[in-house]
């Protein structure tokens, strides 16, 4: 099944097939929901910059990776092929991964290769590459992302 998402009053989910009819609506206990993207049978959303959220389709919390010393300002989430979900953490200017459901996470990226202000980002499942955009010079990067 082929779905999509949106949020609406900042703290609620919906799940809508590719005609708009709304399948479900999902509340969540966040203040406010930043960015989401859908992944595999999962919905991954930022709550105000702090936190990461992993829910499954039917609205139960699944994993919750909370804000560390290494991650200061959240902003977008994507996910690659094997469930590892990546977010752009503009304060710090980095991308952070978060793998083995939520339990672990690591600088991707870092100013050293050119990111500055990250906001967007995309991973290109068919290509294994992860576009990243900075918010303020306009500058565009891809990254080859290898298996380990």
């Amino acid at each position: 099944m082929i779905i999509t998402v949106r949020c609406i009053d900042r703290s609620i989910i919906q799940v809508m097939n590719l005609t708009g009819k709304v399948i479900r609506t999902i509340p969540v206990p966040l203040d406010h929901i930043r960015d989401i993207t859908v992944d595999r049978d999962r919905l991954v959303c930022i709550d105000s910059n702090t936190s990461v959220y992993c829910y499954s389709l039917d609205g139960k919390l699944i994993w919750k990776f909370k804000k560390d010393d290494y991650t200061e300002d959240f902003r977008r989430v994507t996910s690659d092929n094997k469930g590892n979900i990546y977010t752009t953490n503009t304060g710090v200017n980095t991308v952070v991964v978060i793998y083995d459901k939520g339990q672990h996470q690591g600088k991707l990226l870092t100013g050293s290769v050119g990111i500055d202000g990250p906001h967007g980002i995309f991973f290109d499942k068919k290509e294994n590459i992860l576009l990243v955009c900075n918010l303020d010079k306009g500058s565009v990067f891809l990254f080859d992302v290898k298996d380990k």
